[in-house]
């Protein structure tokens, strides 16, 4: 969903599938992606540090050009 722009869709799932694996930094990566899309930047900050913490190093990368 989140290729096609439906991003109500797509944060839908990345929650759901969070919430079945709560240490999967791809479905935080992935939600912080939505929520840059839809220009909720305090929640994409917020998930991208949590993929990080996670260990993906992609998160850090981009909290770094964000400016984090």
């Amino acid at each position: 969903y989140l290729r096609t722009g439906r991003y109500d869709l797509a944060e839908r799932d990345y929650l759901t599938a969070i919430r079945l694996n709560e240490s999967s930094a791809v479905s935080y990566y992935n939600l912080a992606l939505v929520y840059i899309k839809t220009g909720e930047t305090d929640k994409a900050v917020e998930s991208f540090k949590k993929a990080a913490s996670l260990g993906l190093p992609q998160a850090e990368q981009y909290l770094k050009q964000m400016g984090e």
